[in-house]
C-alpha cells in the first residue's frame, strides 16, 4: 500500500501562491505545493503544514480540504500563514517563491495542478456570492439568524454560528 501523502496551499497577502522547486527524486528541479509524506497516526492536515513549516520555514494552521487524490493517498489543504520566515531547507528545496496564478511555472505533480485549479474556482465563486451579499433568513436546522458567509473559500460557504453546520450556496 502507498504512504499517504498531504500538500499545504498557502497564500501571501498579495494572494499569491508559495510553491518549492524540488532538490531530490524524479521531480528534481520542478515547482509543487509543499508537502510531503504522513507520519504514522498523524493527521494529513497536520502533516502538511509540519512539512511546510520544515521546507520553507513558515508557521500555519490549516483552513480547510481542497482536495482529496481518488487514485493515490493524497490530500491537499489550504493553510493560513500564521508567522516565521520564508526560508528554503537547502537540502530538500531549491528555492521557495511566491507566484502569480497567472505565472505559475511547470508543475511537477498532477494533484498540484488539479488542487491550484480548485482553489481559483473557490475563490472566483467565494467574490462572486460576496459581491451579490445572498445570505440565508435563517438557518434551516437550529433556525438561528446569522448565518454568514465565511471568511476563506470553501464548498460550503456558508456557516451558521449557532449550530456551527455548513450550509451550500444559493
Amino acid at each position: 500500500m502507498a504512504r499517504k501523502v498531504a500538500f499545504c496551499l498557502v497564500e501571501n497577502r498579495d494572494g499569491k501562491v508559495l510553491l518549492i522547486q524540488r532538490g531530490y527524486g524524479r521531480e528534481r528541479g520542478k515547482w509543487s505545493l509543499p508537502g510531503g509524506f504522513v507520519d504514522q497516526g498523524e493527521k494529513s492536515a497536520s502533516a502538511a503544514v509540519r512539512e511546510l513549516r520544515e521546507e520553507t520555514g513558515l508557521k500555519a494552521e490549516p483552513v480547510s480540504t481542497i482536495h482529496n487524490g481518488r487514485t493515490h493517498p493524497v490530500k491537499i489543504v489550504y493553510a493560513r500563514i500564521t508567522g516565521g520566515r520564508l526560508k528554503p531547507q537547502r537540502r530538500e528545496v531549491m528555492d521557495a517563491r511566491f507566484f502569480s496564478y497567472d505565472h505559475l511555472p511547470e508543475l511537477a505533480f498532477g494533484g498540484d495542478k488539479i488542487a491550484v485549479g480548485k482553489w481559483q474556482r473557490m475563490k472566483r465563486q467565494h467574490q462572486e456570492l460576496k459581491a451579490r451579499a445572498v445570505a440565508y433568513e435563517s438557518c434551516p436546522h437550529c433556525g438561528g439568524r446569522k448565518v454568514r458567509l465565511r471568511q476563506y473559500p470553501h464548498a460550503n460557504p456558508y456557516r451558521c454560528p449557532d449550530c456551527r453546520r455548513t450550509l451550500p450556496a444559493q
